[in-house]
């Protein structure tokens, strides 16, 4: 785990070490006291055991681990969040598992939401987009506590890429439920239109809902984009009322998943052959020849059957799949269009198949 010499450059910098001096060809950069020398290029031979000793000094003089200021290096060049706990060293495994999960799924609700919100991603690549995103993002422990780290990649030259997207949806979430658990005196019921039920899950989990205990999230940007570092800190009170607004909405949950689960649930797979999108009315309708399978049960024969898509990137897409001659792919509950039963396509359920139409 040895940083670049820029990437070591930038976190002094960041962290407010300046270049008081020069030896040889290497800078002195100072913090109070503290001095350290940073080699001049990435090429010098004696590069890793400098670089130690420099962490080592940092770590002195920030009071930190030296492997945690390795780390911190390593990632300067990209979007991290962090999660800490305050009160322990270590966890039970249950817990530490479910602080993974909790963590995972706050990740991935959030990189859902900016795909489907973004019009720069078609709609038959959004999770392999997410899948490709999760894959080059790198997970660390910490060590000075228990905790979680992810880095999230931003590649030099890139304009607001898709980590730094999904970075700044997390704290957003974070940002607004820390604000409704520290001001809210009687925080017993969730505000669902506000957030996905799984953000509120994964923040219970972080939060730990058997055992509540104060944590921090913590977002540092990358040296090629920087931004204001910005630490979040959920203390006993806010961690305790979002463990008990989750579970005092854990019935509510439960009956809205009875009523979803007597719902039938449809695909249809065929040529798109018409189209509709009225401005002042319905919006992004289509219709796909084929056989309607509503839950594994095929209905009927062939026949056009109604759509409702959910956005317009879907429906540009189904434009070019008639233009093309594609087939096309719809999953989503079964809903009524008059006397015809057709699907509302659900959130991904809509994907373009690269073979002709038949």
């Amino acid at each position: 785990m040895t940083p670049a010499v820029d990437d070591v450059i930038g976190y002094l910098r960041a962290n407010g070490w300046e270049v008081t001096d020069r030896w040889r060809s290497a800078e002195v950069w100072s913090w109070h006291e503290f001095d350290v020398l940073v080699p001049p290029t990435d090429q010098v031979p004696d590069k890793m055991t400098r670089l130690r000793e420099l962490a080592r000094c940092v770590a002195d003089a920030e009071g930190r681990s030296p492997t945690a200021v390795l780390r911190d290096m390593t990632t300067a060049t990209a979007d991290v969040i962090s999660y800490r706990a305050q009160q322990h060293e270590s966890v039970s495994l249950p817990t530490g598992v479910s602080t993974v999960q909790a963590a995972w799924a706050l990740l991935n609700v959030a990189a859902r939401e900016v795909v489907a919100d973004d019009d720069v991603y078609a709609a038959h690549h959004k999770q392999e987009t997410i899948r490709h995103l999760m894959a080059d993002t790198r997970m660390a422990l910490l060590d000075d506590t228990f905790g979680l780290e992810f880095a999230f990649p931003f590649e030099a030259g890139e304009l607001n890429p898709l980590g730094r997207k999904v970075v700044i949806r997390v704290l957003d979430h974070s940002t607004r439920i820390l604000r409704a658990a520290t001001q809210t005196t009687t925080f017993t019921e969730l505000p669902d239109e506000e957030f996905p039920d799984a953000v509120w899950s994964a923040m219970a989990d972080l939060a730990g809902p058997e055992h509540p205990t104060p944590f921090v999230l913590d977002f540092r940007w990358s040296r090629h984009a920087p931004r204001a570092r910005e630490a979040l800190t959920f203390p006993l009170r806010a961690a305790e009322r979002i463990s008990a607004a989750t579970r005092n909405a854990a019935p509510k949950r439960q009956e809205s998943r009875s009523r979803a689960d007597q719902q039938e649930f449809g695909v249809i797979e065929g040529p798109v052959t018409s189209l509709a999108d009225d401005e002042t009315g319905v919006r992004w309708q289509i219709k796909v020849r084929g056989t309607l399978t509503a839950d594994d049960v095929a209905s009927g024969t062939r026949r056009q059957v109604p759509v409702l898509l959910r956005n317009r990137d879907d429906y540009q897409d189904a434009l070019a799949a008639h233009r093309d001659g594609h087939t096309v792919r719809v999953e989503g509950p079964v809903t009524r269009f008059g006397r015809a039963r057709g699907i509302t396509a659900a959130p991904t359920g809509f994907t373009v198949i690269d073979r002709p139409a038949t």
